[in-house]
């Protein structure tokens, strides 16, 4: 990995002290991470062109925390996605969320989602457990959890915003978070499953 660069977006000063804060914490994890204050006149488009090859570039603001990589193409940022359908669908006659089957939550159940991602399903999760309940979310990945942890505005889903405020974010390796925590501190405990080849997308994505 290159030297990750932690800037803030278009919000600028408001955000500055958290995107030092995010890298220092990028440090302690063993990454080559660095604050870049941003001056007037720069843009994320300038910042990007001067990062060496194999760079990245964190950006903090008000719409969350963005990954740019240095070669160009779409940031990477915490959004409703796929989740927005799986919520606005959910108690629909004939319609049968596959988290939501196999965990069969129950409102104000606490429940873990040790593969996190970029909190799909434990947004889901969440909507299922209700104001009542909460998600704990576990990623080993430091720059996926600086976008999924980095308390965008909105998601662009009023659902998913809502839900969003039950789910906490951890870093680190779920199976050392899980053995650090007490017996009987959740209900349910999930992990998706990641497959090397394709499949055909289960009926809650179609």
């Amino acid at each position: 990995e290159g030297v990750v660069h932690v800037t803030t977006d278009r919000d600028g000063a408001p955000f500055e002290e958290r995107a030092a804060a995010l890298a220092t914490s990028l440090r302690r994890c063993g990454l080559d991470a660095c604050y870049l204050r941003r001056g007037g006149a720069d843009s994320l488009a300038k910042l990007l062109g001067r990062l060496p090859a194999g760079g990245s570039l964190l950006a903090v603001g008000r719409e969350g925390t963005s990954l740019h990589a240095a070669g160009g193409g779409p940031p990477l940022r915490l959004h409703a996605g796929i989740a927005a359908k799986r919520l606005r669908n959910a108690g629909a006659a004939g319609f049968q969320d596959s988290l939501l089957a196999a965990c069969e939550l129950r409102a104000g159940e606490v429940v873990i989602d040790a593969t996190a991602g970029l909190l799909g399903d434990a947004l889901v999760a969440a909507n299922a457990v209700g104001p009542g309940g909460r998600v704990v979310a576990m990623e080993s990945i430091p720059l996926l959890h600086a976008v999924t942890s980095g308390s965008p505005s909105t998601l662009g889903d009023a659902r998913a915003d809502e839900a969003l405020g039950r789910v906490s974010v951890l870093l680190g390796d779920h199976t050392a978070l899980l053995r650090s925590m007490p017996d009987e501190s959740a209900d349910v405990v999930f992990f998706d499953v990641m497959f090397r080849e394709p499949s055909k997308a289960a009926p809650a994505y179609a």
